[in-house]
């Protein structure tokens, strides 16, 4: 029980610098990808495969392969995330049910991965719950790491007072 609680208090600390940095990267994603949507270039994708990726606990991941050619006529190859919820859509016993898919890009922004149309709106919402929860594992590391390792402080000390305690009332038996 005790490592558990130390585990958790230096999560706490972690969670003050990983939370507002998970919360900037997606926030950034979000805006990235409502600016793809509002000003990209549309494209219609192959989609090439797909993976299903099962972690631990049972949770999993969804990868899109696509390929396409943009307007200059440069083939370019993409992996693309997509969320759980357009993934049930499309995929049906681990087989993928379109050969398709709309996509949006920015030809100045080549290095930056498209944006599957029918997937953005998901891609957004989670990029924003991602933000908040960021944001609240940072408050609550502010908040509570300071309190727990005061509190640590506090009863170490009062710990180590009573062996003084004892140590001098073994000293005056003697």
């Amino acid at each position: 029980m005790e490592r558990w609680l130390w585990q958790l208090k230096w999560a706490l600390v972690i969670a003050i610098f990983a939370g507002p940095a998970i919360a900037y990267f997606s926030f950034t994603d979000s805006q990235r990808i409502e600016r793809v949507m509002a000003n990209g270039a549309t494209f219609t994708a192959a989609v090439v495969g797909g993976t299903i990726e099962r972690g631990r606990r049972g949770s999993r991941s969804y990868n899109l392969e696509l390929g396409w050619v943009d307007a200059e006529g440069a083939p370019h190859h993409d992996n693309l995330d997509i969320s759980s919820s357009y993934a049930n859509q499309i995929f049906v016993d681990d087989y993928i049910m379109i050969d398709t898919a709309e996509i949006k890009y920015l030809p100045a922004e080549t290095a930056e991965p498209v944006v599957l149309t029918a997937d953005a709106a998901q891609q957004i919402e989670n990029d924003r719950w991602m933000m908040w929860l960021g944001l609240g594992a940072g408050i609550l590391g502010l908040i509570f790491a300071p309190i727990w390792f005061w509190a640590d402080a506090k009863r170490n000390k009062r710990d180590s007072d009573i062996d003084a305690e004892l140590a001098r009332m073994r000293g005056q038996a003697h």
